[in-house]
């Protein structure tokens, strides 16, 4: 068997979600459970050796990932403001993973208000590309 295999399921109504919760790189897993527990898997440093395609052409030129967002104040009371590069859909999960929050917005400023205390994650997807950042309302 895979000794680096994570089981998601930690219980009845378990929930994953995926983020690079600090900010080193590596997708960290959040599993939570109707019963309001968390489990935390931290991304690990072990990368698989990469051949070097040093003197290959690029597959691509642009990054995959959405970037030009920023969201402030952060952390804050539940007020906060987003700048979109790209007009974008705007999800907010709890850190049990449940979807707490769907909305459309145009590129520029919008405003996203979360009426509850604790960590969020936003997943933001526009112009084909996603990115998920997280917030802490206090």
């Amino acid at each position: 068997t895979d000794s680096t295999a994570v089981s998601a399921f930690v219980g009845e109504h378990s929930a994953p979600a995926w983020g690079d919760l600090n900010g080193d790189g590596l997708p960290d897993l959040v599993v939570g459970n109707a019963r309001g527990g968390l489990h935390f898997a931290w991304g690990m440093a072990y990368r698989p050796p990469v051949p070097d395609t040093s003197n290959e052409p690029p597959v691509f030129t642009e990054a995959l990932e959405l970037g030009g967002v920023s969201i402030y104040p952060n952390p804050n009371g539940g007020l906060f403001h987003l700048e979109l590069p790209v007009a974008a859909t705007v999800e907010v999960f709890a850190a049990n993973g449940r979807l707490c929050r769907r909305l459309q917005s145009g590129a520029g400023t919008a405003t996203l208000r979360i009426d509850r205390p604790g960590l969020y994650l936003l997943r933001i997807t526009g112009g084909g590309r996603t990115m998920v950042k997280r917030v802490i309302v206090r």
